[in-house]
């Protein structure tokens, strides 16, 4: 009988030590490993938006011949705008912080600049006033880069 009263007692300890983790729930710490270890830099951001920018110029680039609804076509060119005006703003506080950059990235950026312009340079007649806008903004960040060097 002694037995049965031990299984019984060890039974009701993890049963209790179960629930009691059940009721603590603790809520997970929100931690990526980019958050950790791949800390954003002002000129990874600038990157980023480019290439962002670059993929929406692309896509209206790609999908002129093809019918394009007017919502989609404002989405990219929004998309396009916005991420060439948020890399311009990130370059501008690389330069005022004064963050190191190598030449190499440095080269590579101006080269993702010149195919987002070459792609903006083949966009329809009915984005002309982003395209130019578009045109405008990266030739301002590109004096920006050569500054830099």
């Amino acid at each position: 009988m002694k037995w049965v009263y031990t299984i019984v007692r060890r039974w009701y300890v993890v049963i209790v030590a179960m629930y009691s983790l059940l009721l603590a729930n603790p809520e997970p710490i929100p931690l990526s490993f980019d958050s950790c270890y791949m800390q954003s830099s002002w000129y990874k951001k600038v990157l980023d938006s480019c290439m962002q920018a670059w993929y929406a110029a692309e896509a209206l680039h790609e999908h002129r011949s093809h019918s394009m609804s007017e919502d989609e076509r404002t989405l990219y060119i929004n998309m396009l705008m916005g991420r060439l005006t948020f890399a311009s703003f990130c370059l501008a506080q690389c330069i005022k912080t004064e963050q190191t950059i190598m030449s190499d990235e440095l080269d590579y950026l101006e080269q993702v600049l010149e195919q987002i312009t070459k792609q903006c340079t083949t966009l329809a007649a009915q984005c002309a006033e982003h395209r130019s806008c578009a045109q405008q903004l990266i030739q301002i960040m590109v004096q920006k880069l050569r500054s830099i060097e």
